[in-house]
């Protein structure tokens, strides 16, 4: 048999924060993209073309990665929620049958 411990308080707080990291690298992105996100205005010569061709398509390739990033993160903190809800459920359903175990001996 094995015992696990968590505080449940604990697991929530962690999830809350989890979503405050979420936020805060989201508004990073949002600025991050504003600026990177359009097209570079290039000189005339074939290099400064590439090279802008080149940042738009790092730029795009992050905003992909980014999004799924974010996907992750989302899952991430909704499984941190619902293992908290769970946890905290799971202990008032056990402790239930232990108060009225000890009411019946005390009784």
């Amino acid at each position: 048999m094995s015992f696990v411990v968590a505080a449940t308080e604990a697991v929530a707080a962690a999830a809350q924060d989890l979503t405050n990291v979420g936020s805060t690298i989201d508004a990073a992105s949002a600025v991050a993209g504003a600026s990177t996100g359009g097209p570079l205005a290039a000189a005339a010569d074939q290099v400064s073309v590439a090279v802008g061709q080149m940042f738009s398509e790092h730029a795009e390739a992050y905003q992909g990665i980014r999004a799924q990033i974010a996907d992750f993160h989302a899952q991430f903190v909704q499984a941190v929620s619902a293992a908290g809800q769970a946890y905290a459920a799971t202990e008032a359903a056990n402790a239930s049958p232990l108060q009225t175990g000890v009411r019946d001996l005390l009784g």
